[in-house]
């Protein structure tokens, strides 16, 4: 078989618009189609020895109602797969779950993943998720299915209750609660987060009512910026959801290019920033190599040292991400003191 294509990440510089465009042209290559069926297939002639299917009874399930159809689910879970290392694990962290595994990338450092638990691949590997006999899966549903996400591929498997980027994280949480049984869980995770909101927005107030912040990063490779807390876009990052939480104000969208970028002639465009919050790589340093580029250091809000760093994929998340996006806003803000 043919060796996967190595999706890009978000701190190389990939944007909404290319990260779409990516999933489209890796769904359009069928990958595991056929070692996946072929498990599969294997595993129901065995003798039904893997998980029991989507509404198969086993043991104490309850019927939920959800957009990948009607079925049932364990009351229990006592296996769980999240499929993406950041929207759909940080929901099974906040709930609770009994996770065996996760895919896409190694979880972030503010994720408060309990120890053991492993990274099985990049792309999931539906084989190997068949051999683990998960009794219930969590998987972001995409309107064109891919071979990151190939939440069809993994109901042959188990149950699978799905996160969707049009909602929230607070939606998307207190969905899969309520399929679970767990409101109570989500609802506090959600009150702590609403509760750091506040601190932070007492504290700023002026700040964040008076000024315009802007939340960027960079691609050395192509010089060019993305807007991280731009609004309004296919897929809105964590960067502008809590900037919205928070009551602040950004930058207009139609300023920047269709995939939210700016070529580094255009870096003018943030000169109407009263401040910066800019999302950096622990690997690779990207501030370090901007700060060499002329056209950075005459921006206004350079100049007056009002720019906050933060580290890490802080591109997609979920309730985890979103309070830790909060400190760096809360940082940013602090420069306006």
């Amino acid at each position: 078989m043919t060796a996967p294509t190595v999706l890009p990440t978000r701190e190389s510089g990939v944007t909404d618009a290319q990260w779409a465009r990516i999933v489209a042209d890796l769904t359009r290559r069928g990958f595991l189609a056929g070692t996946a069926a072929a498990a599969l297939a294997l595993a129901g002639c065995a003798g039904g020895t893997g998980p029991a299917a989507p509404g198969a009874p086993s043991g104490d399930r309850r019927a939920v109602s959800t957009p990948q159809g009607d079925y049932d689910i364990p009351v229990d879970p006592q296996r769980v797969v999240a499929i993406d290392s950041r929207v759909d694990l940080e929901p099974a962290v906040a709930l609770g779950l009994p996770l065996i595994g996760y895919t896409n990338r190694t979880a972030q450092p503010w994720i408060p993943l309990p120890d053991g638990v492993p990274l099985l691949s990049q792309i999931p590997d539906v084989e190997q998720i068949l051999g683990l006999e998960p009794d219930l899966i969590i998987c972001t549903k995409l309107e064109q299915e891919s071979e990151y996400w190939p939440i069809s591929r993994l109901q042959e498997v188990a149950p699978v209750l799905p996160v969707e980027y049009s909602l929230t994280w607070q939606e998307n949480l207190r969905r899969i609660a309520g399929w679970l049984g767990r409101p109570d869980a989500a609802e506090t995770a959600i009150g702590e987060y609403d509760a750091a909101v506040a601190d932070v927005r007492a504290r700023h107030a002026d700040a964040i009512s008076g000024s315009t912040v802007i939340g960027v990063t960079y691609s050395p490779e192509e010089g060019r910026l993305w807007g991280t807390s731009l609004q309004g876009v296919e897929f809105e990052q964590p960067a502008g959801a809590v900037l919205r939480d928070l009551g602040g104000r950004t930058l207009d969208t139609a300023l920047f290019a269709d995939d939210t970028s700016l070529a580094m002639e255009n870096i003018e465009v943030l000169e109407a920033a009263d401040a910066i919050l800019f999302a950096d790589s622990r690997e690779d340093p990207l501030l370090d190599r901007l700060r060499t580029q002329p056209l950075w250091q005459q921006l206004p809000a350079v100049r007056a040292g009002r720019v906050a760093v933060q580290y890490g994929d802080t591109y997609f998340g979920g309730g985890y991400t979103s309070a830790y996006v909060l400190q760096g806003w809360d940082d940013t803000f602090a420069t306006l003191a």
